[in-house]
């Protein structure tokens, strides 16, 4: 199993020209994947990283065998729920540790318990991201991905309404599997991290 940094973000891969949509991205993501010479890659991508994985399968199809996608972006504009949330999470990662569970139950946000998360959060605040935005699909470009894809989604999600995910995802894409987690949200992974495992080696072993 190999870790990306995503482009563009602290500490992430070199990048030698700027990303102007999910097109660069794609492109990128091949580059990476062909220097690591993966021929039928195993693709797990989280939020941004969800995004960016289906949409280099739709550029670059051939060299992705399966993907899971873990509260993926590109099923809704960002809102201001959304950036709500971001904000009062990173405001509730400041209070002392004896707050912090009680605050991550209130805001719905597993990730302020992360004491290494909450520093990587501390160390980026002023850096300028690199990154275009996330643009919502379309529907001919979901019924372009037709490799196994399993869609892990909280149903608390503050960044889609997840049923309505899980409808289009079923409806356009019909080698995809959805999962929708009760009472968890767009920080799945933390707030279920062993489901998240679970999931990801039994996609990667069917």
């Amino acid at each position: 199993m190999i870790a990306v940094d995503t482009v563009g973000e602290p500490g992430a891969s070199i990048q030698s020209a700027p990303l102007t949509g999910a097109e660069d991205g794609a492109r990128w993501l091949e580059e990476v994947l062909a220097g690591l010479e993966a021929s039928t890659a195993h693709l797990v991508g989280c939020s941004y990283g969800g995004w960016l994985a289906l949409c280099h399968q739709m550029h670059h199809p051939g060299r992705t065998a399966a993907l899971t996608l873990v509260e993926p972006a590109g099923f809704a504009d960002p809102g201001r729920r959304f950036y709500t949330w971001l904000i009062i999470g990173g405001l509730a990662g400041m209070a002392p540790h004896a707050l912090r569970p009680r605050l991550s139950r209130w805001i719905g946000n597993s990730a302020i318990l992360e004491t290494e998360l909450m520093e990587l959060g501390r160390t980026s605040i002023g850096f300028r991201r690199a990154l275009p935005p996330a643009r919502v699909f379309s529907d001919e470009e979901l019924r372009r991905v037709r490799v196994p894809s399993l869609f892990l989604l909280g149903e608390q999600s503050s960044l889609h309404d997840a049923r309505q995910v899980a409808e289009r995802v079923g409806a356009l894409m019909p080698t995809a599997e959805v999962e929708v987690v009760p009472g968890a949200s767009h920080a799945l992974p933390t707030d279920d991290p062993q489901l998240v495992a679970a999931r990801i080696l039994r996609h990667a072993a069917e």
